[in-house]
């Protein structure tokens, strides 16, 4: 698994462990061993795979987010 950044309008960054998402019928969607994680396409600003948790909220901070909701 790899740890997965998505950034939404509504949610602010979101960094969890996950696989590959898939893009369908405006829905952003990862899989991982706890089940699927979605979000409306048009919410996404952005998303990342990362080699840690640590690299990931060092995007966040590079980005000036603040702090990152677990996912």
């Amino acid at each position: 698994m790899k740890v997965i950044l998505v950034v939404t309008n509504s949610k602010g960054p979101v960094i969890f462990k996950g696989r590959k998402g898939t893009n369908t019928r405006g829905e952003l969607t990862f899989y991982s061993a706890d089940g699927r994680t979605s979000f409306e396409t048009a919410d996404v600003l952005l998303w990342q795979e990362c080699a840690t948790e640590a690299v990931a909220e060092s995007v966040v901070e590079a980005l000036g987010l603040g702090d990152a909701v677990p996912g």
